[in-house]
């Protein structure tokens, strides 16, 4: 037996129960921040009080970078699309960027030109390795 597959079955549910567990702060914090931004059913102090319950600082701060981004992105059409990406790693987000440029009609890749200043303000979607991984898949594609 390797020292990896040693290993593996108690790292493996580990981190699913990680992924599980920040899944649900995500879509608890996302549905405050929905009553916040758009049905304003929801105060900033509940939604901040909501993202400090948790009482790891990296939780808090992931939660804070989250409400950050989509507070700048709330009116752009794609802003779905954007936030996915935002929670991808560096080389699948570039798979799927390309691949949906690759696939989008001239007028929703236009659209998504025009959200690209937003997006790349909001923070933690474009960054320099991103687009590295974007060249690569365009000089594989020509």
């Amino acid at each position: 037996m390797s020292h990896y597959s040693q290993f593996a079955g108690p790292i493996d549910r580990v981190e699913e129960k990680n992924t599980v567990e920040i899944f649900r702060q995500n879509s608890t914090t996302d549905t405050l921040i929905d009553g916040y931004l758009y049905d304003k059913t929801v105060t900033k102090k509940e939604l901040d009080a909501q993202m400090r319950s948790f009482k790891d600082v990296d939780v808090y701060d992931r939660l804070v970078e989250r409400f950050m981004f989509r507070h700048a992105t709330k009116y752009l059409p794609n802003r779905g699309f954007w936030l996915r990406l935002k929670g991808l790693a560096v080389k699948p987000r570039a798979e799927a960027f390309f691949d949906r440029m690759e696939k989008a009609t001239p007028e929703e890749a236009a659209q998504i030109g025009k959200e690209w200043r937003i997006v790349d303000e909001a923070g933690g979607v474009i960054t320099n390795s991103f687009m590295d991984e974007v060249d690569k898949l365009r000089s594989v594609e020509k």
